[in-house]
């Protein structure tokens, strides 16, 4: 019996007397036979061997033509004619459709440039719920044109996955993921259109507000100012309504990325009614108090600009220092913060001036320590210093206060000139 490794060698040569002799003296040889993912007619497309390849379409039970289009052979018969659409590469294409290949989504993908034999190939492709991978291809792809043809076809026919409210949305959310994350704002739009809630989208087993999923994955500026200028636009009780939008302190990110401190200070402008954001100023301080020993002085001051930030939110309905002196936090506090842990001169210095500069910022905002505080701040305001220029403690908290201001506004104002001045830590 011919063995599947001498098929495939003599259809690589196009060796088609001896496949037709073969074909007609063994009745036992399985034609669909399949090596590393191809078949004997993908194989004879691949390598152009036009007499094997028509000696094996005349066969009949080619049930290797329902698998995928790689193995098929489908998908290199339209490679080959969408780059050179001449008669020799289309009488491959003509001959799979004549014998009914399975026309799958990657099939699909192929046409997505050539309009004609798209429609084509459209009105025989199972359009099955895989027509949502075909659409978030269109999206990933920026081809508008098959969106909108797919979207109009899906309504005009009120497919079983798209009948009810509910498998409608089902369907909508996660096509809705792709635009956001392929960056479409064409798209976006037209989910909007159709009256899609583009303020929220599907994160994990939930819903979240659009513009924390774009602020937690760094999605890039134009989707996120695109999501952003429309709430800007929106009255306190309109944004209000978006679900979740209050719960900031859900979604708050440690890294602090360029992009995630832009993102969010331009979020902290909105006109939203936050929940108490106290518990966030305090993550963000214990965060600090956690991280001295990493001596990573632009990660610190991109936290004390996002409690800059927070504060000037005016949505604090604690004093975050009292929060600060409850057991645990300031059992946590003094376990992260002892000058005696550090041997590095200039590590300790970013730690006193980093503490300092929390205080500054929080009685700037009218926040008040408690005198259990004060052998804290002992430790980091130097008497000896403190001696010899009374002023310099006092220029200090003027100037950090200063530069924050300076770079919240760099960020909300979305400045393109980097801003030279930093915190100074």
């Amino acid at each position: 019996m011919t063995i599947v490794k001498q098929l495939f060698t003599i259809v690589s040569a196009n060796d088609y007397e001896n496949l037709e002799k073969i074909i007609h003296t063994d009745s036992q040889i399985n034609f669909n036979c399949i090596d590393h993912g191809k078949s004997l007619i993908a194989k004879a497309i691949q390598v152009r061997s036009l007499e094997c390849f028509d000696l094996l379409m005349d066969l009949p039970n080619l049930t290797v033509l329902q698998t995928g289009s790689h193995c098929s052979g489908l998908a290199k018969a339209l490679d080959y004619y969408v780059h050179a659409p001449n008669p020799s590469n289309k009488h491959y294409l003509d001959r799979l459709i004549e014998r009914n290949a399975l026309i799958d989504v990657e099939s699909m993908n192929k046409c997505f440039d050539c309009p004609i034999l798209f429609d084509m190939l459209f009105t025989i492709f199972n359009k099955n719920e895989n027509i949502k991978n075909l659409i978030c291809v269109s999206i990933v792809r920026k081809n508008i044109n098959i969106m909108n043809k797919l979207f109009d076809w899906i309504n005009t026919n009120n497919p079983p996955y798209y009948s009810t409210q509910e498998s409608r949305s089902k369907f909508n959310d996660y096509v809705f993921c792709t635009a956001v994350s392929s960056n479409n704002i064409l798209a976006i739009d037209y989910f909007e259109k159709i009256g899609y809630d583009i303020m929220r989208i599907e994160y994990g087993q939930t819903k979240i507000p659009t513009i924390y999923y774009l602020y937690k994955c760094e999605y890039h500026p134009s989707i996120f100012n695109h999501i952003y200028f429309k709430m800007e636009k929106m009255d306190e009780n309109t944004i209000g309504q978006i679900y979740g939008i209050r719960q900031l302190h859900k979604h708050l990110q440690l890294t602090m990325s360029s992009t995630e401190l832009e993102y969010l200070i331009k979020i902290l402008t909105l006109p939203i009614d936050w929940e108490d954001l106290s518990e966030c100023v305090i993550l963000y301080i214990c965060s600090i108090y956690s991280n001295f020993a990493s001596f990573d002085s632009s990660l610190i001051r991109n936290k004390l600009l996002v409690i800059y930030s927070l504060l000037k939110t005016n949505k604090l309905k604690k004093n975050p220092f009292e929060i600060l002196k409850t057991p645990k936090i300031k059992k946590e506090i003094e376990f992260n913060f002892s000058v005696g842990k550090f041997s590095n001169p200039p590590c300790i210095e970013l730690m006193k001036s980093t503490v300092r500069k929390i205080k500054y910022v929080l009685n700037n905002f009218g926040f008040e320590e408690h005198n259990l505080f004060s052998e804290h701040y002992k430790s980091v305001f130097d008497n000896k210093l403190l001696q010899h220029d009374k002023l310099y403690f006092s220029e200090e908290e003027n100037n950090c206060i200063l530069e924050l201001e300076v770079l919240h506004m760099a960020k909300r104002n979305k400045i393109g000139k980097k801003i030279k001045k930093t915190i100074g830590v």
